[in-house]
């Protein structure tokens, strides 16, 4: 080819082709065809939340907000052009009053006095102390993320800003934070709590109880016992309970007489002991008091308390009688612990046989034997069988189906529990369906010693009044992803007083049931006209979580989970083989 040859990237853009009519006609087709409904799981988030954003306060501007500003800067300018609209002499912008992050700034002339009183942000007329807005939205900000008063001061003093209000006015908008939340609280659980009773079509439902501690061991001085509705996962009630009272921590006087009587009756409104035995019992207790005030509160009854068998909750309720004689709750199980249990019998045996031979000399654990993957992979196996079967019997031949795959052999194939058909996950039953069961063969699986060894597991974790408990898949997870919310807003590494751990609760039940825009509705009650940086926030935080929660639901997103999980512990078995035990309390 002759001629000047074209540098690379300068090559003349081939023309598009004109559209096809016919092509157009059928995307024009495919457009008027009725919706195909998906089969995709709706996540639990995108249940609970609505899909209307929340909208702005129209009065309010496009630029309005707070902004963080260098004061000497912005009024230095601001009085080198501006005048005294009455003499024309310069003016001056000083600061005559502080309160927190509130200023009062005076606009004065040198002739004409004092020109402008003004504030950099609005005072909240109908508070008791007319607290200013920005330092109502500073206390209710450090809740939420946690850091409370002093961590408060820390940010202000980081930033150059000046320190938060006195400890007095903080309680004092304390108080009245408290107040509002739990209001609101209340008002949500009410709502959901009829959400739950309409979606059942009858006032006796079914609740999911969990306790959970501010500190491990069972010897935290505070607990928190949620009740999550079984049909919604929305939270239907909270009990907060603490063992401890600052003042009566604080009371220094004598402990009998007359004046400690007197004491102790000025005293009794305002102490937050609301539990005096064991933190082990906070949950069961909890529950109880949860039951017992639910047709006073709802309307209605729980006929049926799902559980994780970590309490003696249940005991406690029939022993209660919360509803008399009339109605006794019946006691499901969490699927997710029963499955558990699984896992912990399979090591609880695993460990009982160290240093024992099983019926083939050889011990029970070890290379091709009862490894932790096996004992992961039999615990999921054992908790799909549950979850996939709507009646027991159903549960428990899929429960020995596992066990009786693994038995076989070519020699003695037992596959006759395994689903059949081409679709089935048995690979000897599919051959079998195919008509390619000659040059079937049978993988390494578990040794008949190790079966046998655990056989006994199988036959208590597949006992008929177990089962029944598990039938419906009931899981607490919405309760675990509450706790781990409520522990956001107040962190374990701190202790706190009810009132503090009383104001986290009930801002994570608003949270969890409705989204971030539920905390705009504590912003209009608080007298605080959110905003649109406010609201902006509230939406997109609402959309990001349904996002993620439709994302982590889909059958693709978790089998990447678990296949992660299985290699992070492949990998921490292989390096513990590798190095040994490198760290044991007291072992070295």
């Amino acid at each position: 080819m002759t001629g000047v040859k074209r540098r690379s990237g300068k090559r003349p853009k081939a023309k598009k082709p004109p559209p096809n009519r016919h092509l157009l006609a059928n995307r024009v087709a495919q457009v008027n065809e009725p919706v195909k409904v998906s089969s995709v799981p709706v996540s639990s988030s995108s249940k609970k939340l609505t899909e209307e954003n929340a909208s702005v306060d129209p009065t309010r501007k496009d630029w309005s907000g707070f902004r963080i500003i260098d004061i000497d800067k912005v009024f230095g300018q601001i009085a080198e052009f501006v005048c005294c609209n009455k003499c024309n002499n310069p003016i001056k912008i000083s600061e005559v009053k502080r309160v927190g992050l509130s200023s009062l700034f005076e606009i004065c002339c040198e002739k004409c006095g004092v020109l402008k009183v003004l504030r950099n942000c609005a005072v909240i007329k109908d508070s008791e102390d007319r607290t200013s807005e920005l330092n109502k939205r500073l206390i209710l900000a450090s809740h939420v993320l946690g850091f409370k008063n002093t961590g408060t001061k820390t940010f202000c003093g980081l930033m150059d800003l000046p320190p938060p209000v006195s400890a007095k006015s903080y309680y004092k908008s304390l108080k009245e934070l408290h107040a509002v939340l739990k209001e609101e609280a209340e008002e949500n659980m009410v709502k959901s709590i009829e959400e739950e009773s309409n979606l059942e079509g009858s006032n006796e439902i079914k609740g999911s109880g969990d306790g959970t501690w501010q500190r491990k061991g069972y010897s935290s001085k505070n607990g928190v016992v949620t009740l999550v509705g079984a049909r919604t996962g929305k939270v239907l009630d909270v009990e907060v309970l603490t063992t401890v009272c600052s003042g009566c921590t604080n009371y220094k006087g004598p402990k009998e007489g007359v004046e400690y009587t007197d004491w102790l009756e000025s005293h009794k409104p305002n102490c937050t002991i609301n539990h005096t035995g064991s933190s082990g019992a906070m949950e069961a207790i909890g529950v109880v008091r949860i039951f017992e005030r639910s047709l006073q509160r709802g309307g209605v009854k729980f006929k049926t308390y799902i559980g994780d068998g970590d309490s003696k909750t249940y005991p406690a309720l029939v022993k209660a009688k919360p509803y008399g004689d009339e109605l006794i709750p019946e006691k499901a199980e969490c699927v997710g612990h029963v499955q558990k249990r699984m896992g912990t019998r399979l090591r609880t045996l695993k460990k009982s046989y160290s240093g024992k031979k099983l019926a083939d000399g050889k011990s029970i654990g070890g290379r091709g034997r009862l490894t932790d993957q096996w004992i992961d992979k039999l615990s999921s196996f054992y908790g799909m069988a549950i979850r996939s079967s709507s009646d027991v019997k159903t549960m428990k031949n899929k429960i020995w189906a596992i066990w009786h795959h693994y038995n076989s052999t070519d020699k003695k194939p037992t596959h006759h529990l395994c689903p059949k058909g081409e679709n089935s996950w048995c690979n000897y039953n599919k051959a079998k369906s195919k008509g390619t069961l000659p040059k079937f063969k049978h993988k390494a699986a578990l040794p008949g010693a190790v079966l046998t060894a655990i056989k006994p597991v199988f036959k208590d974790l597949s006992k008929e009044e177990l089962l029944q408990k598990c039938v419906g898949g009931y899981t607490q997870n919405p309760n675990e992803s509450l706790n781990n919310l409520i522990w956001k807003n107040v962190p374990k590494t701190v202790f706190c007083g009810r009132k503090t751990l009383e104001i986290g609760v009930h801002d994570a039940v608003i949270v969890f049931n409705s989204g971030q825009k539920g905390r705009l509705k504590v912003f209009e009650k608080l007298g605080i006209t959110p905003g649109q940086f406010c609201v902006s926030y509230c939406n997109e935080k609402d959309t990001l979580r349904k996002t993620v929660a439709q994302k982590r639901v889909l059958e693709t997103t978790k089998e990447a989970r678990k296949a992660k999980r299985q290699k992070n512990k492949d990998t921490s078995e292989k390096q513990l083989a590798e190095e040994g035990v490198m760290y044991a309390p007291g072992a070295f």
